[in-house]
């Protein structure tokens, strides 16, 4: 009986700890996503961008997604850290991640990217097959916008130029 009690004792005082460690997530950021098929592979992605408590703590200026053949299972990542680190990789979902490179911008590209996130635009409306979903801080505050690669804003080529990062303008046709 009092093995019992402690395994209760236990498990109410277990799911009180995970409840209080639950993640925090932008409700505006996920609300950008909700135009777009609901899959697991795009609700991660999503998450990522969302969980600002998460990518201030990576120290990151900038997150950016774009997806291989408008697939969000294979999602082609930019993350740019305050001390102006780049870390870029392809995320398979739920398998790997391929084709990491790293780097460190100079101090005139750190320089140039602040700018060209200063003037990032306002998100447009896209197609999930074109979307590149930027996150970044601006005055303090975590923001997350939408854009077409077909036709994407000149700030947001810079970034990929400083980057080292491709961003396609269409996918594979067959």
């Amino acid at each position: 009986m009092y093995k019992s009690i402690i395994a209760v004792t236990l498990c109410f005082t277990l799911s009180s700890f995970v409840g209080a460690q639950s993640l925090s997530y932008d409700k505006e950021t996920l609300a950008l996503f909700t135009q777009y098929p609901a899959s697991d592979a795009l609700n991660y992605i999503a998450q990522s961008h969302a969980n600002h408590d998460a990518l201030t703590k990576a120290h990151l200026v900038l997150y950016s997604t774009w997806f291989s053949d408008g697939n969000p299972k294979v999602a082609m990542e930019t993350k740019i850290t305050a001390d102006s680190d780049v870390y870029n990789v392809r995320s398979v979902f739920d398998w790997a991640q391929q084709a990491a490179t790293n780097w460190h911008l100079s101090a005139d590209e750190s320089q140039t990217l602040s700018t060209a996130i200063k003037n990032l635009p306002e998100s447009e409306s896209t197609p999930l097959d074109f979307v590149v979903v930027v996150t970044f801080q601006r005055d303090g505050k975590w923001q997350t916008r939408l854009y077409n690669r077909r036709h994407p804003p000149e700030s947001l080529v810079t970034i990929y130029k400083l980057a080292r990062s491709v961003m396609p303008p269409q996918n594979k046709t067959p």
